[in-house]
């Protein structure tokens, strides 16, 4: 049976009340000499978020300056698919910092965290990339704009070259406002003060936040007209707006006055900045820095631009304990507890229940996969079975829960709810047994014998757990166990993840919330009384002539506050409560449906019906723990090439979630995005396809002239791709290459990378010992920058004419430029059309030419022994 609940105490920061605490189920019997859970306690000695320093002109770029172009375009690039966080090297951006890592962390998004140092370059460029085309982050995260600040000349420039290049987006969670950093104006302050812990005045908060149509659009999954309300202890930050002639997009802005505070700035460059000047401090409980939890996951998605290792949901999964059982009761008149026999739920009570479950499912938003797990004990029932053992009678509350046992999951709260902590393995085989036993009696068809949840959590006791507990809950084929996250050490180790029992690692203990809706309460008077009996300290003196400090909506409020915190922590933890709290008092409410409906109603105030809470089995929450710390344990990184083609590779077995995926045999959709869950083996490699590359045609008429001693090459723009589809050319790369007129194009013959579809190599001719070939690529001017096939070729060939080359008989038959022409077309190794010569008139200062074509006239003469330039025009030329 239930005995009695203690708040465990919970460290946050007051929006207006604090009383937000959770309740747990402790060993022993309730008496007059419990001790109150003690108020929550303030941090006192730091902000929440730091005030920041506006740039100084040395730092501040002007919106018009770009980051130089780098020498060379990243062709093929490719991406690892993890982010950088840059913070500071102390502590005053830890609020934000947390901010932004938790939810990598809960997502399981893979991150490097950098501290900035105190002098010179925190960053090399070895920290980014390879050098050619490999990158090592798909996104940056900086915490504030004073971390920015605080970087070198050289990291920015790393950076933003390193942003532009690879076409990575920045975050920065929390900023000053600047137009050449953000592009974005100042207008003012907003600050949270008070006098206890800020001092100062309020400076325009609270104030309620609204999405512009972009806005709408990157949280996706927010209503469209969502008011988010801005407020919480300390809060500090700044209005703005676009600075003139900046590329900025508002996201979010101040739904009264339409300044901005979250905004995406384009420098002009390629690069893309998501900017928020107001402060976020995590982990606050709502309503407080709401903003906190509700904006982070659309930040992350914008800048790993909907793709990322990982996945998230929303849960919450109610346990009743104690079905069947009498259990105590709190007395208002005396202000103490009825202990054993002072509560027992009516077969309407689940009458009532069913009803409710029902039209709630069907009517909220989110609610349709909503169910309710009933821990329960066996030895209940005998009192509503013939002499304790037979049939159950009808018109009972065993004979109600068996007509409406489908409509519940049941889980083993074994048969008499017996303290555990100092018993042999026997007993504890027959607590759990007799209760499996139970269940297959009673035909309850939603029960596992793979789940169970000792009473008061007994045999878990921190330092003292009783092996026999767990060795005999393995025997009959348990591997999950709730167990109580009000106790550190119970708590999840990280998000979603369980523990293994010390006794038996196969057996998983599943951390469970508690709440303040206490045990012992079945309606508001009770659980007002008995709160403030908590915590009203004048009220707990003198119950009897002290007014109450807290009213049943106010307690309702501040206690689904803290589920709410849960709730968008994306917490797949089950929630207790007892079977007292669904007792019908009045017009088929109950204390545990109060708190369900306001829960999800300030739920769905943010969310629209594209993410549904989902209740889930206690062993459905333990198989999501444990492919969550196999995951963890995996090893996995990923590689994004353009066209969304992944590679993952792997150490460790695990299933990968992967959003924004749509690929194998188990996907699913949430919050409008598909999410792949992928099943991988130690040291494997996945490759999961994306779009063919669009590849730009080759260049088919290059053409060469000459202009004095240099080479003119010019082509026609490309305009498609290798399969017809329209294509522009990003640039165009010239190589060249000395005496190899074959030659395979490598880094180092390349000889310029120019836009335009033309090129002029100075100095290119007359040379006899260097005679130069040149081809074109092209590279796409989209994200793959794929370069094109090399061009047709054409080449420069400077004729070296004297004794000695050829006989002095042949040289002397050349007497005129037909001769010539002639000559080197019947005796070239390959095939060779000379279209025209041209003999250099030093004195004159230009050509005389000799064409079959263009001047079949101009003849001139050769000499035999002197030196002439000659050029040379043919539709192929092999060396000599």
């Amino acid at each position: 049976m239930s005995r009695l609940a203690v708040g465990s105490i919970v460290v946050f920061f007051l929006t207006f009340l604090g009383i937000f605490l959770g309740s747990s189920e402790v060993a022993g019997y309730a008496g007059s000499d419990i001790l109150p859970t003690p108020q929550p306690q303030y941090n006192v000695d730091r902000p929440y978020v730091p005030h920041l320093q506006p740039p100084n002109a040395n730092n501040e770029l002007m919106v018009a300056d770009v980051v130089p172009a780098s020498a060379a375009i990243i062709t093929n690039p490719v991406l690892d698919m993890k982010i950088l966080v840059i913070r500071s090297n102390g502590t005053s951006d830890e609020g934000i910092y947390d901010t932004a890592t938790i939810f990598l962390d809960i997502l399981g998004v893979p991150y490097d965290t950098l501290e900035t140092i105190a002098s010179g370059d925190t960053l090399k460029e070895s920290d980014l990339s390879d050098g050619v085309n490999h990158g090592r982050y798909y996104a940056v995260f900086i915490t504030t704009s004073n971390v920015w600040y605080a970087l070198s000349a050289n990291d920015k420039t790393l950076l933003q070259t390193y942003e532009r290049d690879y076409a990575v987006r920045q975050v920065t969670w929390y900023a000053y406002p600047s137009a050449g950093d953000y592009g974005l104006d100042f207008t003012r302050v907003v600050a949270a003060n008070n006098e206890t812990w800020c001092p100062g005045t309020p400076q325009g908060v609270p104030f309620n936040a609204s999405l512009t149509t972009t806005g709408q659009s990157v949280f996706h999954y927010l209503h469209s007209n969502v008011l988010i309300p801005m407020d919480g202890g300390c809060l500090y930050g700044y209005m703005a707006t676009p600075a003139a002639g900046a590329d900025v997009t508002t996201i979010i802005n101040n739904d009264s006055s339409g300044e901005t505070f979250l905004a995406v700035f384009r420098p002009g460059d390629g690069r893309e900045q998501m900017v928020m000047t107001v402060g976020s401090y995590y982990p606050s409980i709502p309503p407080g820095y709401i903003h906190a939890r509700i904006l982070p996951y659309g930040i992350i998605n914008w800048a790993t631009k909907g793709l990322f290792l990982g996945e998230h949901h929303a849960y919450f999964t109610p346990q009743p304990d104690d079905v069947f059982s009498w259990g105590d009761l709190w007395n208002v008149e005396t202000h103490d507890y009825i202990l054993d026999t002072g509560y027992r739920n009516e077969p309407s009570d689940l009458v009532n229940l069913v009803d409710w479950m029902t039209a709630f499912k069907t009517n909220v938003p989110n609610a349709a996969r909503f169910r309710i797990e009933m821990p329960f004990n066996g030895d209940g029932t005998e009192q509503d079975r013939v002499n304790d053992t037979g049939p159950v009678i009808a018109n009972t509350l065993t004979a109600k829960a068996v007509e409406l046992e489908g409509s519940f999951t049941w889980l083993n709260h074994t048969y008499t709810h017996r303290d555990l902590n100092h018993v042999t393995e026997n007993i504890v085989s027959d607590e759990i047994y007799k209760n499996t036993q139970l269940a297959a009696f009673l035909g309850l068809t939603d029960y596992a014998i793979s789940t169970l949840l000792t009473g008061d959590y007994s045999g878990l006791n921190v330092g003292a757990v009783n092996p026999n507990v767990a060795n005999a809950a393995y025997a009959l084929g348990v591997r999950f166990m709730e167990a109580n996250a009000s106790v550190p050490e119970y708590n999840n180790p990280t998000p979603n993840t369980g523990i293994h029992h010390p006794n038996q690692p196969d057996i998983l203990l599943l951390p469970r919330y508690a709440n303040n809706v206490y045990y012992a309460t079945t309606n508001p008077e009770e659980e007002t009384d008995l709160y403030n009996m908590l915590y009203c300290p004048g009220y707990a003196a003198n119950p009897n002539t002290t007014p109450l400090c807290f009213d049943y909506a106010t307690i309702m409020d501040a206690i689904t506050n803290q589920a709410l915190g849960f709730l968008l922590d994306y917490s797949v933890n089950a929630t207790m409560f007892h079977m007292n709290n669904f007792d019908e008092y009045s017009d088929g409410r109950t204390l545990m449906t109060d708190y369900i409906e306001e829960l999800y109603g300030k739920y769905n105030a943010f969310y629209n019906n594209s993410s549904p809470i989902l209740s889930l089995r206690t062993q459905e929450i333990g198989q999501v723990m444990l492919a969550r710390e196999a995951y963890n344990a995996s090893g996995v990184t990923g590689q994004l090439t353009c066209g969304n083609v992944i590679t993952l590779t792997t150490t460790n077995a695990a299933t990968i979630p992967v959003t924004g995926v749509n690929y194998g045999s188990n996907v699913e959709t949430y919050a409008n995005q598909p999410i792949s869950y992928l099943a991988m083996s130690n040291a494997d490699t996945l490759v999961i396809p994306g779009e063919t590359p669009s590849i730009p045609a080759g260049i088919t008429d290059l053409s060469i002239t000459r202009s004095g001693g240099d080479v003119l090459l010019s082509w026609s723009p490309t305009s498609q791709d290798t399969d017809n589809n329209p294509l522009t050319a990003l640039a165009y790369r010239v190589y060249a290459r000395a005496n190899d007129p074959y030659f395979t194009p490598t880094p180092d013959d390349l000889l310029s990378e120019v836009t335009s579809n033309s090129f002029t190599h100075v100095g290119g001719t007359g040379d006899v010992d260097n005679n130069y070939t040149y081809v074109i690529t092209a590279i796409g001017d989209n994200c793959w920058k794929r370069e094109s096939v090399i061009s047709n070729r054409m080449g420069e060939f400077d004729y070296r004419l004297q004794g000695g080359t050829v006989s002095d008989s042949v040289l002397g038959s050349l007497a005129k430029a037909a001769d010539l022409k002639d000559y080197i077309s019947s005796n070239t190794n390959v095939a060779v059309t000379i279209k025209s010569l041209a003999k250099w008139n030093p004195v004159a200062k230009l050509y005389t030419y000799y064409s079959t074509l263009l001047i079949p006239n101009g003849v001139f003469s050769l000499r035999l022994g002197k030196t002439d330039q000659l050029s040379i025009s043919a539709t192929q030329v092999a060396r000599r």
